[in-house]
């Protein structure tokens, strides 16, 4: 009987510790979809997606993110860039989306390339120019993304010199949601990649 009994303890103990590396691996596993939205101008909208799709699938690749450039038939001035990554909750400062939304944004405001230049091909990025990338977000989601009395979107403005602004409801892009609001970062090229790479 007591070998029985150690027997069954031992099988206990075996499952039991298949269970915790079960569990463990589900918490390794276990991550959450992220997802930005960018607005660019319509006229962009074939530069980021380039022939045959060769573009946006370099920006797929290089970030890995999915990167989808939506249909603009809200709105014949705007377009919005869909940026989505499954992330690690606890990794909340590594999140895919950031490059991803990186990338968009200097495809975006670079100097245009013609159309047979390589998809992971870099175009000028003029210093002595403004630069600005905006980005929708629902209206219950600002306090969270802008903080307390904009104390978030404050601080990041002055760690990376950029401008954040909520802009009024009037400057909704037609491409918008009804609930959607506007942040818009502007500045030189670095404060504004600086202030998308805290956000």
């Amino acid at each position: 009987a007591a070998v029985k009994e150690a027997g069954a303890g031992g099988a206990e103990s075996a499952a039991a510790a298949v269970v915790a590396v079960v569990v463990e691996k589900e918490k390794e596993e276990f991550k959450v979809k992220s997802a930005v939205r960018m607005v660019i101008p319509a006229a962009k909208g074939g530069y980021m997606i380039g022939p045959k799709g060769s573009v946006v699938k370099e920006l797929r690749e290089a970030s890995g993110c999915g990167i989808h450039v939506q249909d603009n038939g809200r709105s014949p001035d705007s377009r919005v860039i869909v940026i989505t990554s499954m992330d690690k909750p606890s990794l909340t400062t590594a999140f895919l989306c950031k490059e991803g939304l990186i990338k968009c944004y200097l495809r975006a405001t670079e100097s245009p390339l013609s159309p047979d230049t390589a998809p992971n091909a870099v175009g000028d990025r003029p210093a002595d120019q403004p630069y600005s990338c905006r980005l929708l977000i629902a209206e219950s989601q600002i306090p969270g993304a802008m903080g307390v009395d904009n104390a978030l979107a404050a601080a990041d403005a002055q760690a990376t010199s950029a401008e954040i602004a909520l802009l009024p409801v009037p400057d909704r892009p037609a491409c918008a949601l009804p609930t959607d609001r506007v942040i818009e970062f502007t500045g030189t090229d670095a404060a504004v990649r600086g202030a998308l790479a805290l956000f």
